[in-house]
This record gives C-alpha cells, structure tokens and sequence, in this order.
C-alpha cells in the first residue's frame, strides 16, 4: 500500500529538513541546552494533536515525590524547518513524524546509520518504527526518531511504551550528570572514609563536605546559603540464612520506610533541640523496582521529607540495592533544601551520585 511506502522512509523526510548537508566528524562540538529540556521536533498538526498530547503524558508529566508540581521535562516543540546547523546540536531530541503527512526521502540514511540497515529494515514493526542514535551532532547527545502510520496510531503507540522512553531518556540525563561530576576534584576525605568505612567506592566531588562519617553511617553535604544537598549512606545485615527462604532477601517498601526512619532520627538532627529528619507520610512515598536480568536487586523511591518538631521539608531520593557478596543492603538517599523554588535539577545531582556508588564486595551499584 502506498502508506507503507510513505511510511519507510518517512522520517529521513523529516530529518532533511532538519539538517544541513554537513556530515559529523570524530571531533563533535558540546550540546547545548540544560538538563532536564527536550527537543520535540514534529509538524504543528501533529504537535496540536494526538501525538502532541501523548509526548506531554510522558515528558511533562509531574515528577512524583516533589513539593511542588515539576516536569520530569522541559519540552519545546519545533518545527523541521526551525532545525539548524546549531539547534541540531540539543542534548535531548526527539524526532517525530506520520506517513499521512509526510514524503518519502531516504537521503540522510548513510549519515545517520553508515552501513547498517535502517531501523526499519531491522525486524521493527512497518506501523511504527522506533530509533535512537548518541553523539551523533553533539557530544552527550540523545537523539530519538518515533514514526507512525497515523496521529491517532502514534500517539498510542508511544503511550503503550510511556515507562521506557522516560526511563530511557532518565538513564541518558543520569550518565551525563554522573560524567560531570566525575570531572569535579574529589573530597579525598569523603572517598577514602566511604571506602573504609562502607566499602564503597565512590567520586565525591569537593563540592561536598562531609558532616558525620562512621562505620555506621555517613552525612556529605553541599550548603549554598539558600540550598543544601544532603547524602546520607548506610548499611544493614541481612539476615540469618535460616531465616530467608532465597538466597536474596527482599528488602519490602515498608521495611525501607521504617528502617531509614529510626536511623535518620539518630543520625541527623534538626535545627532545634529534640528535632529530626523523618518521612514525611501526608503525601504517599512512590517506590519503583530496581532489577537486573528479570530479578528484583533493589527499590527506588521518591518523596518528601520533614524536620519533627519543625517546619523544614522537601524532596528525596532513595536508594536501597542488595549487596549479594557482602550479604547486606546498602541505602543511599539524597535530599534537597530550597524553599519555594524549582528542585528536579538539584535533587537529579543526588541522584547521579547515588548511582555512581559501587560496592567494593560485589557488582556495580545502581548502575
């Protein structure tokens, strides 16, 4: 059918109007944009549609966890023909496109993809083709291409993937911020006495200071007069072979919860006297499954936090992943203090380096 025809080539449409004829080379110049932006690059009908409506579900979407209502994204739309030379060179883009509104063209196909086949020479569906491509205009560049037969098919199609385009771009921001701060000089204090102390290895940029560091628990943080980031590590044993059934114990949401809770009410006091960080219950906590070849290695979970007996709060982020070697889990949480102003990017930070930790007794942490 002609549609079909229409549809393989379909996005290269858009993509020439997109570029200029200049191929990349070895020697990529560095994105542009801040963390957290998207590029959406489609037609406005399609941007006003369907299509429009389903990529703002995904990107737009509040993060949860947050004190205020916060995209995980930024979005901008642009048309194909506002993509230049410059404007190519985003950190995140997406490319969208329909066969009934597009021509066929297939002129940037050795650009993008060399001598490889097309993706949708690859086995993919003919009714919606999915791609990526990195680094290919820009270093540290993600670069997505979505095509479907329709509006009404596309836009459908992107919701039934929504948890995996979000976490893919999620993933891609995570591996930038984590490159950056790696290029911070590290608090040797901080890396020695994690290792030492926890048997983590981790880069702690000198950003950061360290506020309380034992073998029991360790509190970094980075005060900027009107913001504080906080990083708090700790460990627990798991327990007793005989009373596990599995040779991995799974830590439940409410065993995190309650745990984290009494070690945060000893190990990191308020400003006042008799105060504490604590969970703040109002607002629900939101876990997420962390797992590795079909097998659950760890929970995430996003929320709020308090001072009791005062009136401090915010986001935080939480780590708890299984430390199979070492028999314990390790729990890593990152919070963030900045009154009534936008935190996703601040507390993104804590997450880039809770996920750069890695146990020294066994596979690599949160990666």
């Amino acid at each position: 059918m002609k549609w079909r025809s229409q549809l393989l080539g379909v996005m290269w449409a858009t993509l020439l109007l997109a570029c200029d004829a200049d191929h990349p080379t070895a020697t990529r110049p560095e994105p542009i944009g801040q963390s957290g932006e998207l590029i959406v690059v489609c037609e406005p009908a399609l941007w006003n549609g369907a299509t429009g409506k389903a990529i703002r579900s995904i990107y737009g979407a509040s993060q949860p966890g947050m004190p205020q209502a916060e995209p995980w994204y930024k979005i901008y739309q642009f048309r194909p023909d506002q993509i230049s030379a410059l404007t190519r060179r985003y950190r995140n883009l997406l490319f969208v496109a329909t066969a009934d509104r597009n021509q066929t063209a297939s002129d940037l196909e050795q650009d993008l993809w060399g001598e490889a086949k097309r993706p949708q020479d690859r086995g993919q569906a003919v009714d919606f083709t999915l791609a990526e491509k990195k680094n290919h205009w820009a270093n540290e560049q993600h670069i997505l291409y979505a095509v479907g037969r329709n509006d009404a098919e596309l836009a459908q199609a992107l919701l039934q993937r929504k948890e995996p385009l979000l976490q893919q771009l999620n993933a891609s921001e995570r591996s930038r911020g984590m490159a950056r701060l790696k290029r911070i000089p590290p608090l040797k204090d901080a890396v020695d006495g994690l290792r030492d102390s926890l048997g983590l290895d981790m880069h702690i940029p000198n950003t950061y200071a360290v506020k309380t560091l034992n073998r029991d628990f360790v509190w970094l943080a980075r005060d900027l007069g009107d913001k504080s980031y906080n990083l708090l590590i700790w460990s627990r044993p798991w327990p007793e072979k005989d009373q596990w059934p599995t040779s991995t114990p799974a830590a439940t949401a409410d065993s995190i919860l309650s745990w984290k809770d009494r070690t945060t009410q000893i190990h990191v006091a308020g400003p006042l006297e008799g105060s504490y960080y604590t969970t703040e219950y109002l607002e629900p906590p939101v876990f997420a499954p962390i797992t590795i070849n079909n097998a659950q290695v760890g929970t995430e979970i996003r929320g709020l936090w308090k001072i009791e007996h005062d009136f401090m709060g915010g986001p935080f982020y939480h780590l708890t992943r299984s430390d199979s070697i070492g028999r314990r889990w390790i729990h890593m949480e990152g919070f963030i203090y900045f009154p009534k102003e936008s935190k996703r990017e601040l507390l993104r930070e804590l997450e880039c380096l809770i996920h750069s930790g890695e146990s020294r007794s066994s596979a690599i942490l949160g990666r």
